[in-house]
């Protein structure tokens, strides 16, 4: 579908029309730079929906790796007592907030997908916009050239439309992700996470 919709902009660029070859040039370099911001918008829609997949698959596995550590604490606590446990606390605290962000990763990614849609609802109403406005053009050049008067006027009246792809694609900017924190675990969150464990 956009390699048709892309060749027939670049065919009707090759056969500008000279009366109006600022306007249809204008229109045609607009409407291929929407094209590929299409292209590049589903295929990054594409990939959000792999990173979600992958972010909660991720996020589950880091969840079950801390219920073990959790089961392995309980289990020395209960066998050694005195013996220090706040190496694996640690671990399963970073098991914890690891599974923490990367589904906060993949809500992010579900958020942007909605965000992509919308863009390129957008995009694609200003391509096919513009898709009338050339046809438009080429109405007019052949009326002139089969010799009808007052053409002139309808050619004055197409009016420029600013097409602003960069500030369609800011309502999708490709999600990065910030990078995990890997603030120093402090003892009272070890002692608070150990207790909180026991009580269960």
């Amino acid at each position: 579908m956009f390699t048709k919709i892309a060749e027939f902009f670049k065919t009707k660029t090759e056969c500008a029309i000279i009366a109006n070859t600022s306007i249809q040039d204008y229109y045609e370099s607009a409407a291929l730079k929407i094209i590929a911001e299409i292209k590049k918008l589903r295929i990054r829609h594409v990939e959000a929906r792999e990173n979600i997949t992958k972010f909660n698959n991720i996020a589950d596995e880091k969840d079950e790796k801390r219920n073990r550590m959790d089961k392995d604490i309980l289990r020395l606590r209960r066998e050694a007592p005195e013996a220090d446990a706040s190496t694996r606390v640690k671990l399963a605290l970073v098991y914890k907030r690891s599974a923490e962000e990367f589904r906060k990763q993949a809500n992010a990614e579900a958020a942007l997908l909605t965000e992509i849609e919308s863009a390129v609802r957008d995009l694609d109403y200003q391509k096919d916009d513009l898709a009338v406005k050339l046809e438009l053009i080429r109405e007019t050049q052949d009326a002139r050239d089969s010799g009808l008067q007052n053409i002139e006027d309808i050619i004055s009246s197409v009016e420029l439309v600013s097409i602003n792809v960069e500030e369609m694609m800011s309502k999708a900017q490709v999600f990065k992700g910030d990078d995990m924190s890997s603030a120093t675990l402090g003892s009272g969150e070890v002692a608070d996470y150990l207790a909180q464990l026991e009580s269960k």
